[in-house]
C-alpha cells in the first residue's frame, strides 16, 4: 500500500506539473492569474508565521494584541503585493507572439518545478521537516538561477533567438505597433532582456577571466526572476503530493517539537 500511494503521489505530481506546462503555453493570462491566486494563499499564511516568529527575535515580544493586528495587516499588504509581482512575473514569462520560444519556455518551467518538487518532497520525507515553508522562503532564488541557466543554454544551442541593441531599436521603429498588445511587449521585453544579458557578457569580458563570464552572466540575468513563480508552484505541487501519498498529518507531527518529560 505504501508502494501504490508513493506511485500514486507520483503521477499527481507530474499531472500537475504537466498542467501547469500546458496552462503557460496556451492560457498566459490564466496562468498569470493562477500564480498570483496560489502566491496569495500561500503568503497570507506564511507571511505572519515568519513575522511571529521574528518579532520576538528582534524585539523581545510576541504578537498579540494590537501588535497581531497590525501585523496581520502588515503581511496581509506584504503577501497582495508579493501575488501581483508573480502574476506579472508569470505573465511575462510565458507571453510573447514567438510560439517555439513560448513552448520551451513553458518545458523548462515544467522541468525548474520538477526540481523543486523532488527537493521539496525528499526534504520534507527524508528529513521529517517543514520543507514547504523553506521552499516558499528560500527555494525561489535557486530555481530562479536554474531557470536562467536554461535559458542561457538554449539560447546558445541556438534554439531561443538572441537579440541586439540594434535589432531592438530597429524593432521598436519599425515593427512594434503605435499600441503594441501585451504578446508584442512581451516579446519585445524579452529580447531587451536577452540584449542585456550579452552586453552585461561583453563587460564582464573586460574584467574577469573568459570561462566565468557565462556563471556570471547567469546570476547576473532577469531570468532569475521567474524562480519566485516556479518555487511557490514547487510548494503547491509538493504539499498536493504529500496530501495524496497520505503522510502530509505524519510529516507535520513528526515536525513538531517533543514534549521534554
Amino acid at each position: 500500500m505504501h508502494v501504490v500511494l508513493n506511485l500514486v503521489a507520483l503521477v499527481v505530481e507530474l499531472g500537475l506539473i504537466a498542467g501547469a506546462a500546458w496552462l503557460a503555453a496556451h492560457q498566459p493570462l490564466l496562468f498569470a492569474a493562477v500564480a498570483a491566486g496560489i502566491t496569495l494563499v500561500q503568503g497570507l499564511a506564511l507571511e505572519y508565521a515568519r513575522l511571529a516568529h521574528e518579532m520576538p527575535f528582534y524585539f523581545g515580544r510576541t504578537l498579540t494584541g494590537v501588535r497581531a493586528v497590525l501585523a496581520r495587516a502588515w503581511t496581509t499588504g506584504e503577501a497582495a503585493i508579493k501575488s501581483l509581482a508573480a502574476g506579472f512575473v508569470a505573465l511575462l514569462m510565458v507571453s510573447g507572439t514567438n510560439a517555439d520560444r513560448l513552448w520551451l519556455t513553458s518545458l523548462l518551467f515544467a522541468a525548474c518545478v520538477f526540481v523543486g518538487t523532488t527537493i521539496l518532497l525528499r526534504i520534507s520525507l527524508g528529513w521529517q521537516s517543514r520543507a514547504l515553508r523553506w521552499g516558499y522562503f528560500r527555494l525561489a532564488l535557486p530555481l530562479g538561477i536554474l531557470f536562467s541557466a536554461g535559458i542561457f543554454a538554449l539560447t546558445e544551442a541556438g534554439m531561443l533567438p538572441a537579440a541586439s541593441f540594434g535589432g531592438l531599436a530597429y524593432t521598436a521603429t519599425f515593427e512594434l505597433a503605435q499600441n503594441p498588445t501585451l504578446d508584442d511587449a512581451s516579446e519585445f521585453l524579452f529580447q531587451l532582456s536577452q540584449a542585456t544579458d550579452s552586453l552585461i557578457a561583453s563587460m564582464l569580458g573586460l574584467v574577469i577571466p573568459p570561462a566565468y563570464v557565462p556563471a556570471v552572466q547567469i546570476v547576473a540575468s532577469t531570468n532569475v526572476l521567474p524562480g519566485f513563480v516556479i518555487a511557490v508552484f514547487a510548494v503547491a505541487i509538493a504539499q498536493m503530493s504529500l496530501l495524496m501519498s497520505g503522510r502530509y498529518e505524519r510529516v507535520l507531527n513528526d515536525a513538531q517539537p517533543q514534549a521534554v518529560r
